[in-house]
């Protein structure tokens, strides 16, 4: 026969055992939203490593452009610097050629010639052809032969070789035009074309390609 105490046993034993069972379940679910919350983290962790590295990555990318930049920018600063040096030499060199060529029988007749070509084209009659004063003993004669020929009346001056190297300057007696002829001045507005000429030759020939 079952008893009072028998019954609250058999009562307790249930509630106990659906507790327990509830107690265990809330165990379980607690256990695997940790366990998820740990694999989140996990996750979330590699993530931000990742962008981490991907930001170091972008960075030492970004510094390195930024040093081989710094890098091509001042080797082509120094290659700017040696192919003007080269052309002045360049320059220089063509300068020496022009004063070594006005020193010849050839340089007589040349300047004369041009002096005629360009009078020829000129109405004014009161002229004035500035020379080297080296030049002066050897065109003078010449050039007053033309003058006379040509009936005008031309004014010698001089000026230092080193401002004209050869050639001459005409202009009008007020001044008020010039006709610049002198080496000096042809190798100096032909420096653009000179350096073209020069930075092609260099090139073709495989110098100043400095490469990173």
């Amino acid at each position: 026969m079952t008893t009072i105490n028998d019954k609250l046993d058999i009562f307790r034993k249930l509630v106990y055992e659906q507790e327990e069972e509830k107690y265990k379940k809330a165990l379980e679910d607690l256990d695997q939203r940790a366990k998820n919350l740990v694999e989140s983290k996990k996750l979330e962790v590699e993530k931000r490593k990742e962008e981490i590295a991907e930001r170091e990555a972008l960075l030492r990318e970004a510094e390195k452009n930024r040093i081989l930049s710094e890098k091509r920018q001042e080797l082509n600063s120094k290659l700017l610097l040696k192919r003007e040096e080269i052309l002045e030499d360049l320059l220089d060199s063509l300068k020496e050629k022009a004063i070594d060529f006005s020193l010849t029988d050839m340089y007589r007749d040349t300047v004369i010639k041009r002096i005629s070509e360009v009078l020829m084209n000129i109405d004014d009659m009161e002229l004035i052809i500035t020379l080297a004063e080296e030049d002066r003993e050897k065109l003078e004669g010449s050039i007053l032969k033309i003058a006379k020929k040509s009936k005008k009346n031309i004014t010698i001056n001089t000026v230092p070789r080193s401002n004209i190297i050869g050639g001459f300057i005409l202009s009008d007696k007020n001044r008020t035009y010039s006709i610049d002829n002198s080496y000096k001045t042809i190798i100096e507005e032909n420096r653009y074309e000179i350096g073209k000429k020069l930075y092609r030759a260099l090139e073709e020939a495989g110098d100043f390609q400095w490469k990173i």
